[in-house]
């Protein structure tokens, strides 16, 4: 299973991010929810 860790960690507490910051945060978020549903998807098919 793969690790994410906060994708918008280590950014300077008084400033905005940039837009390749965010970009690249929100896709690791929806990468992380795509793992999710597999995990979801595995758990549900090994029960009744």
């Amino acid at each position: 299973m793969s690790s994410f860790g906060n994708p918008i960690s280590g950014l300077v507490k008084d400033r905005k991010i940039t837009e390749q910051e965010l970009i690249r945060a929100i896709r690791i978020m929806i990468a992380a929810e795509y793992e999710t549903i597999h995990l979801y998807t595995q758990l549900a098919e090994t029960t009744e």
